[in-house]
């Protein structure tokens, strides 16, 4: 997943950010961003707008830089997760096809 790789002068941005405000500060500012998207993406049920795609664009934008500093605080890798993903990609499509027949169980 492109997305989700640190670049060294990301990795480098990231230590610097961590050493100055500490994993405890970045955790809550991962929460507040969780927040704000699930706030835009209530709203966009709700009321929906002309200004909603690019709201949920944005806040989906943060959410994803505070994730590639926690993967790179925990040295979580790229294919660690593409793994989890695939995985839950295809129960989900098990559970709304109805197909139990490759269901293989957790990781």
């Amino acid at each position: 997943m492109e997305i989700l790789h640190n670049t060294d002068e990301q990795r480098e941005l990231f230590e610097k950010v961590l050493e100055k405000k500490g994993i405890t500060h970045q955790t809550m500012i991962l929460g507040e961003e969780l927040s704000e998207l699930n706030q835009a993406a209530s709203k966009a049920v709700r009321y929906g707008s002309k200004d909603t795609r690019e709201h949920l664009s944005e806040e989906i934008g943060d959410v994803i830089v505070m994730l590639k500093q926690f993967m790179f605080y925990y040295n979580v890798s790229e294919k660690e997760i593409e793994d989890v993903v695939t995985w839950k990609l295809g129960r989900l499509k098990r559970k709304v096809l109805g197909d139990n027949s490759q269901n293989t169980g957790k990781l």
